[in-house]
């Protein structure tokens, strides 16, 4: 990161910000927690000022990672990564992709669904509850990935009440 700073700095952009990955899902795993809070320790001090996660389904999840970092003395914003699902298809693509387990309650619901637009409601009213819980618990935002889904994340802003801008 200091490199990355440093060429930034060669070409008048002083004001670069740094982000880098937190592991909400790991850091629930006992096993993994300590060399998570160790990473993004190393991260920080490294020069980064942001983190966002990487996928996770529940709220208590992020909310221990960051009450961890901050006991550790890791203070840097944590933006939570939100990605509504859209089909049991792609959950099981994402769970692929991530290791993380799909929540089985979205999984069946997934599956249930009559068509394509009822599988993509599922997914987008998860991923709002999801979104409520974490702005609740103090989320200073949130990252909404698309997974090449668009409109599902429209769709995430509008449940949500947020506006596009």
């Amino acid at each position: 990161m200091a490199l990355l700073r440093e060429v930034a700095h060669g070409h008048g952009l002083d004001d670069l910000s740094v982000g880098v990955t937190a592991f909400p899902a790991q850091h629930a795993v006992e096993r993994y927690r300590r060399l998570g809070l160790d990473v993004l320790r190393a991260k920080r001090d490294a020069g980064a000022d942001f983190a966002i996660t990487q996928v996770f389904y529940r709220v208590e999840h992020y909310t221990a990672l960051v009450e961890d970092a901050a006991a550790e003395g890791v203070e840097m914003p944590i933006i939570p990564e939100v990605m509504p699902l859209v089909s049991a298809r792609r959950a099981t693509r994402a769970q692929e992709l991530t290791g993380v387990e799909t929540p089985a309650d979205l999984f069946a619901a997934l599956e249930a669904a009559q068509d394509d637009d009822s599988a993509r409601a599922a997914g987008v009213d998860h991923a709002a509850r999801l979104s409520r819980g974490l702005l609740d618990a103090g989320a200073p935002g949130i990252h909404i990935i698309t997974f090449n889904q668009h409109r599902a994340a429209l769709e995430l802003v509008d449940a949500m009440g947020l506006v596009r801008g």
